[in-house]
């Protein structure tokens, strides 16, 4: 049986009907990859927790997030949380930066990100400026398949700058896997000879993830097999494909542990 949530929901319209919309200072002008001038305004992070912050104190709610990190990868979980113990709660994907997904610099603005979208889904206001979807992925068959062709754009085009490195950066490790991939289908038999280095494998720079700007040799053996192991298993739960980076910081290290 469901839990009921009817006291959160009785506070949350009440909140609802003093919330006023939030101010949408801040400004997006850029020409997108087709061309297309993307013009909008929208409320940061501080302007819409402070729309909001007093009308859901005043009616006993409150808002927390907490990041995790499961098979499904990096996440940001926010919830609504009413004074009876009552909660709703919203799940936002975020990349992984020790994949190489993300710059850990970057990995801020992606956070931000998801906690506006988050915190404006749960209490029901528009934080950016209504654009009937003109830069939305995709749109309902309401239409005419001609006018709904011209208002697609790529989802790129409304993504923050650190989601779009991101995406872009899988896409390029797709291109390069499913090139080596045909290489090698076109391969004589008799197997592929190991890729030779000439730096020594203790030397390898970590450019990424928990040991980043350290060398292989100064990370302790038991520690560098316990990332491997757990790289892999969030590759795998991922089904994505390991990041140039990744695959040559992955060779070098095994290649160190076995005294290489």
């Amino acid at each position: 049986m469901e839990s009921s949530i009817a006291n959160l929901a009785k506070s949350l319209a009440l909140a609802q009907s003093k919330i006023t919309a939030p101010k949408k200072r801040c400004k997006v002008d850029f020409v997108n990859n087709k061309g297309q001038r993307v013009k909008y305004n929208y409320a940061d992070l501080a302007d819409v927790l402070d729309s909001i912050r007093l009308p859901l104190s005043a009616n006993g709610l409150a808002l927390v997030h907490s990041m995790v990190l499961n098979e499904q990868g990096y996440g940001l979980i926010t919830k609504l949380l009413h004074e009876s113990g009552e909660f709703i709660e919203t799940w936002y994907p975020l990349p992984n930066p020790e994949l190489g997904e993300i710059k850990p610099q970057e990995f801020g603005s992606a956070l931000t990100y998801a906690r506006r979208y988050s915190v404006s889904s749960l209490v029901g206001i528009a934080s950016d400026e209504d654009d009937d979807g003109s830069i939305a992925p995709t749109r309902p068959p309401q239409r005419p398949p001609q006018q709904q062709k011209a208002e697609q754009a790529p989802q790129s085009e409304k993504e923050p700058e650190a989601f779009r490195k991101a995406r872009e950066q899988r896409e390029r490790a797709e291109q390069e896997a499913d090139r080596l991939l045909k290489e090698r289908e076109s391969e004589p038999l008799g197997g592929e000879p190991e890729p030779t280095f000439e730096q020594p494998a203790g030397k390898y720079l970590i450019t990424f993830g928990k040991f980043i700007n350290k060398t292989i040799e100064s990370v302790k053996p038991s520690e560098l097999e316990g990332y491997i192991k757990y790289i892999e298993e969030q590759v795998a739960a991922s089904g994505k494909p390991l990041t140039p980076k990744v695959e040559e910081f992955i060779f070098f290290a095994k290649q160190f542990l076995a005294g290489g």
